[in-house]
């Protein structure tokens, strides 16, 4: 998204072009909107990731 405003591109194009293509899958349809308006709501729960970064740490 950063790359196709620095290009001058709009983004809502370039997220409807890569649905058309190989990229396509219904993340982007589900993300893509708030990509757009830097709209990011928390979907996962904080213990989740808590716990994913303790395994990462415990793995280095």
């Amino acid at each position: 998204m950063a790359l196709a405003e620095q290009a001058g591109l709009a983004q809502g194009d370039l997220l409807e072009v890569l649905g058309l293509g190989a990229m396509a899958n219904p993340m982007f349809a589900m993300k893509g909107p708030s990509m757009q308006t830097h709209a990011y709501p928390p979907a996962f729960p904080l213990k989740h990731q808590q716990k994913d970064l303790r395994l990462a740490l415990e793995l280095g």
